[in-house]
């Protein structure tokens, strides 16, 4: 043991003597802790991150010499490729942790975001990695990777979730960030499986389309390993050979896309050792095709339990997203809605009431504008006496909501079982004005 230390702690010296630093007074940093920051706060700094100068951002260009390998074929390569490739310290004043690259692909731009989203490794298990796609929805999905180090760094693991946003303008952003709600699930078996839970700060595509099939493509990666320096050097120097495949992949894209059916898989968002794991590699210790039994079944579980906990984690959201419609909390609502929560869930016990009908009846506008953009049911009617949200409304004297609800082709005539319509009860309890609307929208 003593003779071990006597080894390495030179060689950290060393590598510390190599640990590239970074200094810059650029105004955009680093993001912070995630749970400060909403989904389109997260997705606009991306966004932002991605579009950025070395003025706002304080990037720095990688060097020939930065990609490692002989220089006269990198220099062919970016001059083949046409790669702009940039990294930075986050904070301005550090270590480099994030890097990102920019290149030309000759490709439509729905089948590079077919590409990127339709992961074919869903519950998949190679040499030096597991993924297991947990939950998705109609623009997210949540990720466990399981990465083998190289030897001798302790194994890593990230649980993180990918968004995509579509822009006004046609660009698509696709970007992904650790997911801190189902680390205290995974940790234990992190823990339990010897793997080290590392932090996905920011990753992603930002797509722009720059004429027919034809889209520039901005790659960006934050990923902290944790540990000592020497992983931070490690992640620094191996970074580059897989924005390198970033790139060949994307390109290679243009040619398989023009085949009949043919999808090129994605790679996954983040420049850690995967593409490295492989059984010839001698950075890594011999293990069969699948890794060891214990490693196998110990990842089968994690999958298990995180899929346990994003199934309690949807019932949650749900209950959620009822209780901020009733107080009336249209941006926490609309984080609940992006992150697939069911819009027309109703409570069990509660009548049928669902969150339009909540927010209906109260009369906060801005979470029933929220509610009937997310497609809501707007006459959903399974209370006891078949009150509908326009009739609630109505009965209320909720004016604004009431024309919201009409102007969204809610069903003005849908009366309670009793025979009560909308138009009925306002003029019951002397709404005039809303009388006045719903008789405009042909209310009887």
């Amino acid at each position: 043991m003593v003779r071990t230390g006597i080894l390495i702690k030179p060689l950290f010296k060393v590598l510390e003597h190599f640990n590239q630093k970074h200094f810059h007074n650029a105004p955009l940093k680093g993001m912070g802790p995630e749970a400060t920051h909403s989904i389109d706060s997260f997705v606009d700094y991306f966004k932002r991150l991605a579009e950025s100068d070395a003025s706002e951002a304080g990037w720095k260009p990688l060097d020939v010499k930065d990609w490692g390998g002989k220089k006269k074929k990198v220099k062919e390569w970016l001059e083949e490729t046409g790669v702009k490739a940039e990294w930075r310290c986050a904070n301005g004043d550090g270590a480099i942790n994030q890097a990102r690259i920019k290149f030309v692909v000759d490709v439509d731009i729905e089948t590079m975001v077919t590409s990127l989203s339709s992961n074919k490794n869903d519950h998949s298990m190679t040499v030096g990695t597991f993924v297991n796609v947990l939950d998705r929805g109609k623009d997210w999905k949540q990720v466990y990777r399981a990465i083998r180090m190289p030897w001798p760094f302790r194994q890593r693991d990230l649980v993180y979730t990918e968004h995509t946003r579509r822009e006004h303008g046609g660009d698509v952003l696709i970007c992904s960030r650790s997911s801190k709600e189902l680390d205290d699930t995974t940790n234990e078996l992190s823990v339990k499986a010897g793997r080290m839970r590392a932090e996905m700060r920011v990753a992603g595509y930002r797509l722009r389309p720059i004429e027919d099939n034809k889209i520039e493509m901005v790659y960006l990666v934050d990923i902290d390993l944790g540990g000592s320096f020497a992983i931070g050097y490690l992640y620094r120097h191996m970074a580059q050979s897989y924005l390198k495949g970033v790139v060949d992949i994307r390109r290679a894209l243009a040619v398989t896309s023009k085949r009949e059916g043919a999808i090129s898989e994605a790679p996954p968002p983040l420049p850690i050792f995967s593409g490295l794991a492989t059984a010839t590699n001698p950075m890594f210790k011999k293990s069969g095709s699948n890794g060891s039994s214990v490693e196998d079944s110990l990842n089968i579980e994690m999958g298990r339990m995180i899929k346990k906990k994003s199934s309690e984690s949807d019932d949650a959201k749900k209950k959620a997203m009822i209780d901020v419609a009733e107080r009336g909390d249209a941006n926490d609502l609309r984080e609940l809605l992006a992150a697939g929560a069911d819009v027309n869930y109703s409570k069990k016990g509660d009548d049928g009431r669902t969150a339009l009908y909540k927010a209906a009846l109260k009369g906060h506008l801005e979470v029933v504008q929220a509610l009937v953009a997310a497609k809501a049911d707007l006459n959903k009617a399974k209370t006891t006496g078949g009150a509908t949200p326009l009739f609630v409304a109505a009965q209320e004297g909720h004016l604004d909501v009431v024309q919201a609800l009409v102007a969204a082709k809610a069903d003005v005539n849908k009366a309670k079982t009793d025979g009560w319509t909308p138009l009925r009860v306002a003029n019951h309890f002397n709404h005039t004005s809303i009388a006045a609307c719903l008789k405009s929208a042909g209310g009887e």
